[in-house]
């Protein structure tokens, strides 16, 4: 057996329900509440937008500088491999090779050698909008023994 529900055909009323409540398409102003929620989203907009955009920026900076890291480990990497002096032409081309290969062609790099440690050197731009809070420029170094 099933239960008839009580059905309200348009125009009737529930008990209880008065007449003034029909037809009201928003609720009544609260104290002249009325738009606050609209300038409080107006106020914290900004502000949101700022931190997104800073968060974005510290990520991308974040990743230039592994990116930065990673290319001198792997021209040191292919500097010993080679097996030529750090402090020849050829080494200078082949750490070049390598951190353009890794972290682009605008990325710099140095090597060096001292007592058998080869240490190469790298410097990575940060292209960024914020560049008075972030910084231009990361860089990164790596070591490694030359046999």
């Amino acid at each position: 057996m099933s239960a008839a529900w009580p059905t309200r055909l348009s125009g009737e009323q529930w008990p209880g329900e008065s007449g003034a409540a029909r037809g009201r398409s928003h609720a009544p102003e609260q104290n002249g509440q009325r738009g606050a929620i609209t300038a409080e989203f107006a106020m914290v907009l900004p502000v949101a937008v700022v931190l997104m955009a800073m968060v974005l920026s510290l990520t991308h900076v974040v990743t230039t500088s592994m990116a930065c890291q990673d290319a001198a480990s792997s021209a040191v990497r292919e500097v010993v491999v080679a097996r030529v002096p750090a402090h020849g032409e050829q080494a200078r081309n082949i750490a070049s090779t390598a951190v353009a290969a890794v972290a682009g062609k605008d990325a710099t790099a140095t090597i060096s050698e001292d007592g058998g440690l080869v240490t190469v050197h790298t410097q990575c731009p940060v292209v960024s909008g914020m560049s008075s809070v972030l910084p231009a420029s990361v860089q990164g170094s790596a070591s490694g023994a030359s046999s």
